[in-house]
């Protein structure tokens, strides 16, 4: 009897095995490109900008231009033309209120604020700027050469 149950459960041992190795392998979960690329970077407001132009709101404007600009960063990295590698350099996202600046521009300033990327944006109108136009700001970031894009104060 105790061979029996020996053998039975050897077999039984033998038949997990031979399954287990049938099994097809367990499949490592893929990066989709979206996860791959969301970008965001932490939003800050130029309190002295907000101030010299008399606008009231700074960190609720800096918030909403904050997930404003992850948004279009994400958006535009689905399609290759920001990338994080882009932005990599970049720890902070420096929001200031530009009098007379109808579209958002996009640049950085190494010597003044090192390790910032910096929006302007003329925050007068009482809104923070739109996905579409923060897309248009980076995408003039990334090609300032571009059709539409203005060369002052704009570059990779």
């Amino acid at each position: 009897m105790r061979i029996s149950i020996s053998i039975l459960a050897i077999s039984g041992a033998l038949c997990a095995a031979a399954a287990a190795s049938a099994a097809p392998p367990a499949r490592t979960p893929t990066r989709t490109p979206a996860a791959a690329c969301h970008i965001a970077l932490p939003a800050s407001p130029d309190t002295e900008s907000f101030t010299n132009a008399g606008a009231t709101g700074a960190p609720a404007r800096t918030q909403q231009t904050g997930a404003a600009f992850a948004a279009a960063a994400t958006h535009l990295c689905g399609s290759g033309v920001v990338r994080p590698a882009n932005l990599a350099r970049y720890r902070s996202l420096l929001v200031r209120d530009a009098e007379g600046a109808t579209e958002p521009n996009i640049y950085d300033d190494a010597e003044e604020h090192p390790g910032a990327l910096i929006i302007e944006f003329a925050f007068a109108g009482g809104g923070a700027p739109s996905q579409a136009q923060i897309e248009a700001a980076l995408r003039c970031w990334r090609n300032p050469h571009a059709a539409g894009c203005s060369t002052e104060d704009v570059g990779p």
